[in-house]
């Protein structure tokens, strides 16, 4: 990855490992979780105004929202899914094909190296994937990279865990029964962005380079 250090490297090997491994829970609870995040989605969507012949970049896609979403509103457009996990990938190609979705393509890369020119798309959408990438300024001037000038980034991020009892309350006692110490809060993590004020610093500061 270019401009990596090798700690990014080895946390980012690290998340692939892990989405991989749990890709196949994932699959079975993907109606649920799908169903629980759609409105989220469909905020990020409304952020970016699509219109039907638009080509759109959907970062983290996962097992393939918004981005499968989004591709049945760019009826003339197109939608690339990206996500680090192989076996994530193969679900969103799998639900695709179930749902018909020809114009909805999954592409295996890291958000830190998109593979794609310069000023290539018209809109581009992260939902629930900053907080993990282990250089978030990196990837997000990648974004910016590929986006065309009048295009729109559009990204979500979870709140505190304060206002997130449904996974504060797991977390917590996972790392109380296995002994794991929860992470530092610059490190990956799923309130890593958590901060009032972060992702706006975040967005001045990328724009600005």
């Amino acid at each position: 990855m270019k401009n990596a250090s090798p700690i990014v490297e080895e946390i980012r090997e690290h998340q692939r490992e892990v989405w991989n491994k749990f890709s196949s829970g994932w699959k079975q609870w993907d109606n649920f979780v799908m169903h629980f995040l759609r409105p989220v989605g469909e905020e990020l969507i409304q952020s970016v105004a699509l219109k039907d012949d638009y080509l759109v970049l959907d970062v983290a896609t996962g097992t393939g929202e918004p981005g499968m979403t989004a591709a049945s509103i760019v009826k003339r457009g197109k939608v690339i899914g990206t996500d680090l996990s192989e076996k994530m990938i193969d679900i969103a190609r799998e639900n695709a094909e179930t749902r018909k979705i020809s114009n909805y393509t999954p592409v295996i890369c890291d958000a830190g190296q998109l593979p794609f020119h310069d000023d290539y798309f018209d809109a581009a959408m992260a939902r629930f994937g900053f907080m993990f990438f282990p250089d978030m300024l990196l990837c997000a001037k990648e974004m910016c990279r590929v986006l065309k000038k009048t295009g729109k980034i559009s990204t979500s991020v979870w709140s505190g865990p304060e206002k997130n009892p449904w996974a504060s309350l797991i977390i917590g006692i996972v790392n109380k029964m296995t002994g794991v110490e929860p992470p530092p809060p610059d490190m990956p993590g799923l309130f890593r962005c958590a901060k009032p004020g972060f992702m706006p610093v975040l967005r001045l500061t990328w724009r600005n380079c």
